[in-house]
């Protein structure tokens, strides 16, 4: 629900010719991800936490290093999710290059219709 009111929120009293403000919803924008970050890393603290030390031990962690894991996980998550962001833009751009690169080359080779071969 706040990801569809954040990403379409039009500035109120803005008319026809006036153009929106999009702008005005970044500090909340980044309070509500500041609040989620928050939220979820704590989740994960707890569920961690609930963990006995032979538990953890297991996965190969320890009540003294389990606040530097679970940051380090985050980090580590994030710049996965953001290394996929480039890959898929980077993706997305070849193949429109390719989809125009197509489209031209088709147009460059087509006869005129007044000209036919023999």
């Amino acid at each position: 629900m706040f990801k569809r009111l954040f990403s379409t929120f039009e500035a109120t009293g803005a008319t026809a010719g006036e153009p929106s403000r999009p702008g005005r919803m970044a500090p909340l924008r980044q309070s509500y991800d500041d609040w989620r970050f928050e939220r979820d890393f704590t989740a994960v603290m707890t569920a961690l936490d609930r963990l006995s030390d032979r538990q953890l031990h297991l996965i190969g962690l320890t009540r003294g290093s389990l606040f530097d894991a679970v940051e380090e996980m985050i980090l580590d998550t994030a710049q996965q999710r953001a290394l996929g962001r480039e890959v898929i833009e980077l993706l997305e751009g070849s193949q429109r290059d390719a989809i125009t690169a197509e489209e031209d080359g088709s147009r460059k080779f087509e006869q005129p219709q007044g000209l036919r071969a023999a």
